[in-house]
């Protein structure tokens, strides 16, 4: 560096857009996510050397504590995406400093099988995170993990495990006895069943369905809540070849659309504008794999809640 030449390590925060924020306001470049896992991978284990917690507690019982910390919002949504890319599913909690400061936001892997993956595929830098590392290996590894995460549904039980028993004639009792567990009556198909039991479930009673199941990249957690969050614009996507769009951290597609031999829309003018076509509905034939497409105009009749052919008056001779 020499006088009157701009520091290249700031010309290149700037052109990423992250120089000069606060601690609040940090975020994850948007180049990083276009890197490969490998990349990802190498920017999240040197993020995790600054305000990243890797340590195994000792107190009256031990705990694996992975987890990274920020007063930015952002960056916390931006690292459990990072995390999510390479496999590694985390939770974001806020704990609130009081008057000692903004609240913190910690991102954590909590679960063995991605504390797991974590260490190995992350890995750790400095001797005190590397020493924890070893520690929570040693102590995870003498562990049987708990899952009651990424579960599937207790209704895949009377969806494919039930019918597959009465196709193939196996018996509740030779069912347990394939599963080698201890008979329990049919409590057991109230239970959630984990991806092990329905790989051994989908083997005992000749299950594909059970068997795609228990393999797939789907990830299972449970919906708590479903609220209102105003009125949007939508838009249409027309994008060649296969891709996935991502919208908050889910993979959203129009796989019903894809496969539907008709899709049709309901539009009511009047419902919009009063005065504008009152009592008429259109339906719009969006797709017709076997068919024409097109625009179709019914009657609604709001107080029956029914549609009816539209009837049109022939105009009299001469009065076109």
């Amino acid at each position: 560096l020499t006088h009157g030449v701009r520091n290249p390590i700031r010309v290149w925060l700037e052109d990423l857009g992250v120089f000069g924020l606060r601690s609040y306001e940090k975020r994850v470049p948007e180049e990083v996510f276009r890197q490969s896992a490998l990349g990802v991978a190498c920017f999240l284990k040197h993020l995790w050397a600054t305000d990243g917690c890797v340590h195994l507690s000792h107190g009256l019982a031990h705990y694996a504590n992975v987890y990274y910390a920020s007063s930015s919002r952002q960056l916390a949504l931006d690292v459990q995406s990072l995390l999510l890319r390479i496999g590694i599913n985390a939770r974001i909690s806020n704990h609130s400093q009081g008057t000692k400061g903004r609240d913190q936001y910690h991102v954590t892997v909590s679960s063995q099988h991605d504390i797991y993956a974590f260490l190995e595929i992350v890995e750790v830098l400095g001797v005190n995170k590397t020493k924890h590392k070893a520690a929570i290996l040693d102590y995870l590894g003498a562990k049987r993990e708990n899952r009651n995460r990424d579960v599937i549904p207790a209704i895949a039980w009377r969806m494919h495990a039930i019918p597959a028993m009465t196709r193939a004639g196996i018996t509740t009792r030779e069912m347990y006895s394939g599963l080698q567990t201890s008979y329990a009556g049919t409590a057991i198909y109230e239970q959630n069943l984990s991806r092990e039991r329905a790989r051994r479930l989908a083997a005992v009673v000749e299950s594909d369905e059970l068997e795609l199941l228990a393999t797939s990249d789907v990830y299972w957690d449970k919906i708590r809540t479903i609220s209102p969050d105003g009125i949007e614009d939508v838009y249409d996507l027309t994008v060649d070849d296969l891709h996935n769009f991502v919208a908050g951290n889910v993979i959203v597609h129009n796989s019903i659309e894809q496969d539907a031999d008709v899709v049709m829309f309901l539009f009511r003018p009047d419902y919009y504008k009063s005065d504008e076509k009152p009592g008429v509905a259109e339906v719009h034939v969006a797709k017709h794999r076997n068919g024409p497409t097109g625009t179709i105009e019914l009657k609604f009749r709001r107080d029956h809640t029914r549609f009816y052919n539209l009837e049109t008056r022939r105009p009299e001779p001469g009065t076109e």
